[in-house]
């Protein structure tokens, strides 16, 4: 007996709109931003990664909650659309993301928005793509839970947050233009899909500084390596082990891990695939920082995966071994029955 395959797409809308507005309107919060759900974050891991899939298009909705035990804690929204046209019988892939990031007692809040643009070339079973992401940066904080020394009166021995602070050139806001690219390269070799990447932001080392009078205040760059296999066992099991290494100037980060999927066919429910995700991260001192424990499913066009990281650094004493709370949602559009572009078998 044929079973339909119920319609989600309608409910997928409905879904996605109402869990992004409710992340919006959360208290969000910025330390150096990550996300443990590397595969959720595509264009923001690297500008290469546009438009490079299988649908017309691609929406991802991340938001993480980190340190929730202390009483500032770490907010972090990511949301991101790319999809891709036909350009001189190559793929061309266009997107964009916006990330709002808050952190600290003075609400240190950051707002990004960028443009991505990449181009794919193919040889054989191999694929070579070219991204460059242009964006704006905006930075504030809140001047009222700021103290200074001149606001406390010598007289009365009290602090007067009327007095004035003396600061004649620091500013509450900044805003810049920053410049980030990336490639890619994604090969078949008989059942296995290699893909590795490699990306550099802050190409242009953009100027950051909340005085007015201030040019040596240079953003390092920051260069990014990732890196994923998908093997596939048995007739519905797929395993997929990931890496993700990021360097800058006075930190580092190296996450690794394996995401297991299964595969359960057909389903009333449309089930396509469900999965456990298991990643652990090392921080600078090369001691593990976190275990990254979750799972996810995808119905439909519509994925969506939790996880939650456990914090076993020495930082433990104090949260408890509580760490990120993160959520993601993936969705997904193809409309298109007949494709103007010949791809090779290695897109997924």
């Amino acid at each position: 007996m044929n079973l339909r395959r119920p319609d989600f797409k309608f409910l997928n809308v409905i879904i996605i709109a109402i869990v992004s507005s409710t992340m919006v309107q959360l208290n969000i919060s910025g330390q150096d931003i990550h996300f443990s759900q590397v595969h959720s974050i595509p264009v923001y891991l690297n500008s290469a990664n546009t438009g490079i899939h299988k649908d017309d298009l691609r929406v991802c909705n991340t938001y993480r909650n980190q340190w929730s035990k202390i009483d500032f804690p770490y907010h972090s929204y990511y949301l991101s659309a790319d999809g891709s046209i036909p350009a001189f019988g190559r793929k061309l892939g266009i997107g964009a993301y916006f990330l709002h990031d808050q952190s600290s007692s003075l609400y240190l809040t950051a707002d990004k928005i960028y443009f991505s643009l990449s181009h794919s070339s193919y040889l054989g079973n191999h694929q070579i793509v070219a991204g460059i992401q242009p964006g704006i940066v905006l930075k504030h904080y809140n001047t009222s839970r700021l103290t200074f020394g001149s606001q406390f009166d010598p007289d009365g021995e009290v602090f007067d947050p009327d007095l004035p602070s003396n600061e004649e050139f620091l500013n509450n806001k900044m805003r810049y233009f920053d410049l980030n690219a990336g490639v890619l390269w994604r090969s078949k070799m008989n059942n296995l899909f290699l893909t590795t990447g490699f990306s550099v932001s802050h190409i242009n080392r953009p100027v950051e500084s909340f005085f007015d009078e201030n040019d040596s205040t240079h953003l390092p760059g920051k260069y990014t390596f990732h890196g994923d296999l998908i093997i596939p066992l048995f007739q519905k099991f797929k395993v997929n082990p990931v890496i993700l290494c990021t360097f800058t100037k006075g930190a580092r980060e190296f996450v690794g891990g394996v995401l297991t999927a299964y595969y359960p066919g057909s389903s009333m429910l449309a089930v396509e695939k469900v999965y456990v995700v298991s990643n652990f991260r090392i921080n600078p001192v090369k001691t593990i920082d976190a275990l990254i424990i979750g799972g996810g499913a995808a119905i439909a066009n519509l994925e969506i995966a939790v996880t939650y990281d456990i914090n076993v650094s020495s930082l433990r004493k104090a949260s408890n071994y509580q760490g990120a709370f993160e959520v993601s949602l993936i969705y997904t559009l193809n409309r298109r029955k007949t494709k103007d572009i010949t791809e090779p078998c290695i897109m997924l």
